[in-house]
């Protein structure tokens, strides 16, 4: 699979004349700015923004299920709505420990599924913790990585996570292939989706290390459109520091049996160079997301950082069977991404940049990017006729950690059409703790609104927001304290 790219890792992305944010251009020559970097200074976008302290009360609160104290141990989940209203979640359960071929004890852990009816819970007190301990387990594995569920047109549900076969690494075995697992509402069946596989100089890796750091979409067609993380000679050499991001797409059915060669299925979107080598060795896949567009077709953002130190967030997608690359800010290192899309085309991203590049003290700042089909004036800026869209690059919140090292990040598309972010503010800057869970809205005119919606139990970590059946928006949230899942639904 061909990959063209508009610009290289590492090269400065200028914006044009045409960007609406910067009202004008920016030579070469002119060193970047990063917006809000003094703190004194309030962005235009930031005028009005709105806090409200507590758990709001327009809000319910509920707590979803509280494993024993040593179930939920990597508090990894996800969750979605489904067309009846109940919000299906998939989490991480410890089941126990057990012995290895070699005498080492490892943990076992369960996937389990939880349906969660609100007609059962908002409004009742005093309810029962809920322990999860009958909850039905989709499948065991002896890791807690990144999950991801999604939500098909006919209410199916699919995750995608690192299982399938075991491959060697550092004297043992993990799992190293990317899977995906659909549940048709009454049983979960379990297919491969990739196993590892990449050209190189030397002869094709057939059988590589995949799966970790795994996203996944589906199209209207019931197609899986799977994002993975993909590292070269396994664990055990050097170049595992330097993983690869690659895609697969799998129609229905060619989930039980793919006739395709795995070099027609598995496609690089970002990372190495393995046949001709002419590149330096970067880290990529790790840092992701992954929407379909009004047409199909996958859109993937990520985090790309080389040897040498070039980094940059990047969005690829598909043109006549090519990989197209974009830069959206070269200046910072990425920790986390979020992104969707809207009803008219309009893409936006929102990104935890850990520190920039001659921006002052911008540590964990929250950013975020759009990219307008049509200028909010629907034609033009200024005098200037906009012909192609621009990604315009920004700042939500500046004054403060956000999310810190975890991927605590998520948006979705309001009723209005515009995104909704929501996020975990760690810490201000002058050194006092937060630990708050707060919510990121976009009038017509762009003017953000922050609103504070938990400040207490340390809730808001590994975030999943979404537009409920019923056209509110559901937050679900963890909280490290009380080792348990909450979920707030606007009323």
């Amino acid at each position: 699979m061909l990959t063209k790219k508009i610009t290289h890792i590492g090269s400065i992305f200028i914006l044009s004349s045409l960007m609406l944010a910067c009202g004008g251009g920016v030579s070469e020559e002119e060193a970047y700015q990063i917006p809000g970097s003094d703190w004194n200074e309030l962005l235009d976008n930031e005028v009005g923004y709105i806090y409200v302290a507590g758990v709001r009360d327009d809000w319910s609160f509920n707590r979803v299920v509280s494993p024993p104290s040593t179930g939920l141990m990597i508090p990894y989940f996800d969750a979605v709505s489904s067309s009846d209203g109940n919000v299906q979640f998939v989490y991480y359960n410890h089941e126990g420990e057990y012995l290895t071929e070699d005498g080492r004890d490892e943990a076992l852990y369960n996937l389990k599924h939880l349906v969660w009816v609100p007609s059962d819970h908002i409004g009742i007190e005093g309810e029962a913790v809920h322990v999860g301990t009958q909850d039905p387990t989709i499948i065991t594995y002896n890791h807690t990585d990144r999950i991801s569920l999604t939500q098909g047109g006919d209410d199916k549900l699919y995750l995608a996570y690192r299982g399938g076969i075991e491959k060697a690494c550092n004297g043992g075995k993990v799992l190293a292939d990317a899977m995906f697992n659909v549940f048709d509402g009454i049983d979960w069946s379990e297919y491969q989706g990739a196993v590892g596989y990449v050209e190189r100089s030397a002869g094709p890796l057939l059988d590589g290390h995949a799966g970790a750091n795994a996203d996944i979409a589906i199209d209207t067609l019931g197609n899986v459109h799977l994002i993975y993380q993909f590292s070269y000679e396994g664990c055990d050499a050097t170049n595992f520091a330097y993983p690869d991001l690659f895609y697969a797409k799998k129609e229905p059915d060619q989930f039980l049996n793919d006739e395709r060669l795995d070099a027609e299925i598995e496609e690089q979107v970002s990372g190495n160079g393995y046949l001709d080598g002419n590149n330096f060795q970067n880290n990529t896949g790790s840092i992701t997301d992954i929407l379909i567009d009004n047409n199909d077709n996958p859109i993937v953002f990520y985090y790309a950082q080389a040897a040498i130190g070039e980094k940059g967030l990047y969005v690829s997608y598909k043109q006549d069977d090519t990989w197209i690359e974009e830069p959206i800010n070269t200046q910072c290192s990425i920790r986390d991404v979020a992104a969707s899309i809207n009803d008219q085309g309009d893409v936006f991203v929102a990104y935890v940049a850990d520190s920039c590049e001659g921006g002052g003290d911008t540590r964990f700042s929250l950013r975020f990017a759009k990219k307008l089909q049509f200028k909010d004036d629907g034609t033009q800026v200024g005098d200037i006729i906009i012909t192609d869209p621009v990604w315009e690059d920004t700042a939500i919140e500046e004054g403060v950690y956000v999310g810190g090292t975890g991927r605590h990040l998520d948006m979705t598309i309001d009723v209005n059409n515009r995104p909704v972010v929501v996020y975990y503010e760690l810490q201000a800057y002058q050194g006092s703790a937060k630990r708050d869970l707060k919510l990121a809205t976009f009038a017509d005119d762009w003017q953000v609104s922050r609103l504070l919606l938990a400040e207490e139990g340390d809730i808001g970590q590994h975030n999943k927001v979404w537009l409920g059946e019923n056209e509110k928006l559901h937050v679900a949230t963890y909280s490290e304290s009380q080792k348990s899942i909450y979920i707030l639904i606007q009323d």
